[in-house]
């Protein structure tokens, strides 16, 4: 993002920039994000998508919108902001090149107003420490017939577990952190179809008090080459709260794992394959449950050797040298 050296004195003495604001362009609702060196960025809230903002001050504020254009690797100006103060916000217009005519701009400082979502400690964690993403993100959701929940500007979605109030909370964070990285990712291109986020979660476990899930997301936002990353989240299906690996398996160390899933990987023939992860031991292994045992999963594996992950699933007897024996959750899964 472009971030200028300084901040003009006429901007020092003006009341404290609130550096999020909310208002509308023209009859769309936004939110804008202005840094102290005047850089920012801001969000048609029907869209959910970021747009760089440079800033510079004379007797007014003027703030130029670029999007990056993946294709040709040059900055495109789509708009200017001219503001003025008003208050503790600022009034004007904005302008897209080439054009005469003008939107009117009103922006106040952002109050959080009426949460639209489930209140959780997630969310309270996000209006504190980013109100411009709180912004983004607080409308209301849609549920799916199967209860699954989708947020609609990143079409991220996440199950919701039947009276499970607890569970649910954690879900909605887990959902609202990818969701916010999808639509940071979508903004890098613009908007455009050369930047994508797709994401697909599984149930993988689920009994009375332990609950598993798989999430990989395939993207590309800008670079040589798209990503694919693949996590796992096993939480206390009575709380919410996450459920670590040495709390069911304490004596199950990184080194332990990496022996166990070359001793069950599926393409042992394929020496590519196995110098890749001989040379990758020692890194943590993605982990989740499923009825069948301990699912690891090498996602620290580079890009160019991707194709060699393959998720290893160790049955449970197996597993009983490195039990912790204290766990109140792995009889549930006997």
């Amino acid at each position: 993002m472009y971030r200028t050296l300084l901040m003009l004195t006429t901007l020092l003495s003006a009341p404290a920039l609130a550096q999020v604001y909310q208002g509308t362009v023209g009859p769309y609702p936004i939110v804008l994000k202005l840094e102290k060196d005047l850089s920012g960025k801001y969000a048609y809230l029907s869209q959910g998508l970021s747009i760089e903002l440079k800033g510079k001050q004379d007797k007014q504020l003027l703030l130029t919108e670029q999007i990056f254009q993946i294709d040709t690797g040059q900055y495109k100006t789509t708009g200017t902001f001219t503001l003025k103060r008003s208050g503790q916000g600022w009034t004007g217009s904005w302008k897209a090149p080439g054009r005469q005519s003008t939107l009117v701009v009103k922006l106040q400082p952002f109050k959080a107003g009426k949460i639209h979502l489930p209140d959780s400690t997630g969310l309270q964690k996000l209006l504190k420490a980013d109100p411009y993403t709180f912004a983004i993100l607080n409308h209301p959701w849609t549920t799916r017939k199967d209860g699954w929940v989708e947020e609609p500007r990143s079409k991220i979605t996440y199950p919701r577990v039947k009276n499970a109030l607890a569970l649910n909370r954690t879900l909605q964070d887990l959902q609202l952190e990818e969701a916010a990285m999808a639509l940071e990712c979508r903004s890098m291109g613009g908007g455009s179809d050369l930047t994508s986020w797709d994401s697909q979660t599984t149930i993988t476990y689920q009994n009375t008090t332990l609950y598993s899930q798989q999430t990989t997301s395939s993207m590309f936002c800008g670079g040589a080459h798209p990503n694919v990353n693949t996590t796992g989240t096993t939480l206390d299906a009575r709380t919410g709260k996450d459920v670590p690996l040495k709390m069911l398996w304490s004596k199950l160390t990184t080194k332990e794992q990496h022996l166990l899933y070359l001793k069950a990987y599926p393409r042992a023939g394929e020496q590519e394959c196995l110098d890749v992860l001989m040379d990758s031991r020692g890194s943590e292994y993605t982990w989740y449950l499923t009825k069948n045992g301990l699912a690891l999963f090498p996602n620290f594996l580079p890009h160019v050797a991707y194709a060699c992950a393959e998720e290893v699933v160790v049955p449970y007897a197996a597993l009983d040298e490195y039990a912790n024996q204290s766990s109140p959750y792995l009889k549930t899964l006997k």
